[in-house]
């Protein structure tokens, strides 16, 4: 409760913050992290239950990113019109390992010949992103919104762990936003680094947090 977050900064700088996932809150205390640290709405698995379509299906870890999506798009929608300043933060569960769990939208959307689930799940997963984002761009007609896409952490041993361990594994981290010059920031980095990277493209003078710098910044990290 005593740690300075960047969920604290963002709500001492007036930004309205939501969280939605399908999974639990429960899980590893996250319902209660974001609600100590300036979250307004926390939503998950139960609290998703009046809100995606009656007879959903579900994954062992909660709602598909098919449902879930739809909820948050719909909460963008609101929250842009709102003319505030805001944060959403969701995340895809489907991608999980070690199989993955495809939405059941995606059931005729498969990875070159569908006989790798992960890479089906994958797949689906990011025709799912593609669409939200594209929805977040034509709403966001005054281009004020950043779009921050980052993995959490590398993949677990999944059904294409074999082909994975031959590649150059890095985790993920795109920015977006029509404002921002295309450019590969290709320096060594860390998750750490993704909070003050975010506070430096928001115009913050903070551009340290914990053991994060900014990725735009000179400074070795």
């Amino acid at each position: 409760p005593g740690a300075v977050c960047l969920g604290d900064i963002l709500e001492n700088n007036g930004y309205r913050l939501e969280y939605y996932g399908g999974a639990s809150l429960d899980f590893a205390g996250k319902g209660n992290f974001y609600r100590t640290h300036g979250f307004n709405r926390v939503v998950g698995f139960s609290e998703l239950k009046v809100r995606v379509p009656v007879g959903s299906s579900k994954s062992s870890w909660g709602w598909h990113d098919d449902d879930l999506f739809n909820v948050v798009g719909k909460r963008v929608e609101q929250l842009i019109r709102d003319d505030e300043p805001f944060g959403l933060v969701t995340l895809t569960l489907d991608t999980h390992h070690p199989a993955g769990h495809e939405s059941p939208s995606c059931t005729n959307i498969k990875y070159k010949d569908g006989s790798n689930p992960i890479l089906n799940a994958v797949h689906c997963t990011d025709k799912l992103l593609f669409d939200l984002v594209e929805r977040i761009k034509e709403l966001d007609t005054r281009n004020n919104t950043l779009v921050v896409v980052s993995s959490d952490h590398l993949a677990m041993p999944n059904t294409v762990s074999h082909l994975l361990k031959n590649g150059d594994r890095k985790n993920l981290l795109f920015i977006l936003n029509s404002d921002l010059p295309d450019q590969v920031i290709d320096k060594t980095g860390a998750l750490f680094d993704v909070a003050p990277t975010i506070l430096d493209l928001l115009g913050s003078n903070q551009t340290n947090l914990g053991f994060g710098k900014s990725l735009l910044r000179e400074d070795a990290t």
